[in-house]
């Protein structure tokens, strides 16, 4: 179906006008009324509405709210200025009063061709990027860490997009058959920017946390590595927020630095908590840093819960009660009831939510 043009008027004189001045593919309509009433009319059978009332009729307003949702630029005409008018031009392209200029109304019809061309040409392009951030989002994703589950320790992970790129990434690797290093890391910002530094930094972790291990090194490293890399004169700065962790599952130990993250819960089977406080300033902020880990002892089964600052709304902060429902032990079970209880998954996000959940066990068995 090919139209090109629309022509509403019900004035023979205007109509045999409107004929000597547009080319062909022109569609005539005697009424607002019958063009909404047409069946599969669509935006792409058009690229211009030409509408000529001789005196405003009091639907004109509500009428043409209606066909403005064709996304089609609209030029109005009628014989004589009215205040009425007035409230119709959010909807139009232009409107024009009798007595008519030829000139004149061919430059309006050729202005208003170039504007639908134009924002046809926006719509594509915004389509294209809309399915290119999907694939960038997808690939961020698959960079994740796939669920680790042995014998003395789990590892689950969860991530959801927000409606924008952003900066979230966890990891994990296992260093020796009793250690394993994991961190969760936040690129600040958002945009294609924010998540290729993300996957630069990504690219780095498993060499950089499988050679070092040892908290102190990697986060020292990975602080190098940020300055180097994302710090000159054609990149703006980009600061990391992250905690890094290495268990030792035969030594019975945690080792961590909170690099400005958002801090960890360590749930004890006796119902206390330990708090992974930040310990360590946010990461590419100084090129030459000296950490401090903190180290702390296992007992005999606890749960570890991390996540990024996603999950913290505008009016609610974090507190470690929020976990306690979810921390008994069965973590990946845990993570899929916590995720359900928040609705993580079935609301649009403003920011990327990560979250990672541990269970650290020493009991012959577990699995």
């Amino acid at each position: 179906m090919t139209i090109g043009y629309l022509v509403i008027s019900d004035d023979e004189q205007f109509l045999t006008w409107m004929r000597t001045l547009l080319p062909q593919h022109v569609m005539y309509q005697r009424n607002v009324a019958d063009v909404i009433e047409i069946d599969g009319m669509s935006p792409l059978d058009l690229q211009l509405i030409i509408w000529h009332e001789k005196t405003m009729t009091d639907d004109a307003y509500e009428q043409c709210k209606q066909i403005h949702q064709l996304q089609v630029p609209i030029l109005y005409f009628t014989s004589q200025f009215q205040p009425a008018i007035q409230p119709l031009l959010p909807y139009v392209f232009d409107f024009f009063i009798e007595p008519y200029k030829d000139p004149y109304i061919v430059a309006k019809i050729k202005s208003a061709e170039r504007y639908y061309e134009n924002i046809q040409q926006l719509e594509q392009q915004a389509r294209f990027l809309e399915k290119d951030l999907l694939v960038a989002k997808n690939v961020q994703k698959s960079a994740l860490t796939p669920s680790l589950h042995k014998r003395n320790i789990q590892l689950d992970g969860f991530y959801v997009t927000s409606n924008v790129l952003g900066g979230d990434m966890y990891c994990w690797f296992e260093v020796s058959p009793h250690q394993t290093a994991i961190i969760l890391y936040v690129v600040m910002g958002h945009g294609v920017a924010s998540s290729l530094v993300t996957m630069s930094i990504r690219s780095l972790l498993r060499g950089m946390m499988t050679r070092l291990a040892d908290p102190n090194l990697v986060v020292q490293e990975l602080n190098r590595h940020i300055n180097e890399l994302y710090k000159d004169e054609y990149m703006d700065s980009y600061l990391v927020t992250a905690i890094y962790l290495l268990i030792d599952t035969e030594k019975n130990t945690l080792q961590y630095v909170n690099a400005g993250h958002p801090e960890g819960y360590l749930f004890q089977r006796d119902g206390t908590v330990v708090i992974l406080h930040a310990n360590a300033p946010i990461l590419g902020l100084l090129p030459s840093l000296k950490f401090s880990k903190t180290e702390l002892s296992l007992q005999e089964h606890q749960c570890i819960i991390l996540y990024t600052d996603g999950l913290q709304q505008e009016d609610e902060s974090i507190e470690p009660h929020q976990f306690i429902p979810y921390s008994a032990g069965g973590n990946a079970e845990d993570l899929q009831q916590f995720v359900a209880k928040k609705q993580l998954e079935n609301v649009q996000q403003l920011d990327d939510i990560s979250l990672v959940f541990i269970t650290v066990s020493k009991k012959e068995g577990v699995s």
